[in-house]
């Protein structure tokens, strides 16, 4: 993320650059206008998980996980384990905590 922003202050082109965070993974990222005016971002992507395809899709999203094993560690032991729907809960998407303002006023934004 450094070079590009290096990069794109030689190449003398605004940006601003944000860090989200979502369940305790934070995510850089970079917002610049193209020459045509479109809205380009820039993510490093080296901290988000990798989650494989096959496998238990319960871990995909920690929160549900977490949930999961909270019931499985309250249960009685006579009592059958029971797996939380995924469609009870929801991943939510990534916030950003600052306000972003366009670069330059455009009609596409």
């Amino acid at each position: 993320m450094v070079a590009v922003e290096k990069k794109l202050k030689e190449m003398g082109i605004e940006h601003i650059s944000r860090t989200v965070e979502e369940g305790g993974i934070y995510v850089d990222q970079l917002f610049f206008h193209d020459p045509d005016g479109f809205m380009i971002e820039i993510c490093n992507c080296d901290n988000l998980p990798v989650i494989p395809l096959a496998g238990e899709p319960i871990r995909a999203c920690s929160r549900i996980f977490k949930k999961q094993q909270i019931v499985i560690q309250t249960q009685q032991p006579q009592q059958q384990q029971q797996v939380i729907p995924q469609a009870q809960e929801k991943c939510l998407p990534v916030t950003v905590k600052e306000d972003f303002r366009p670069l330059h006023d455009n009609e596409i934004f």
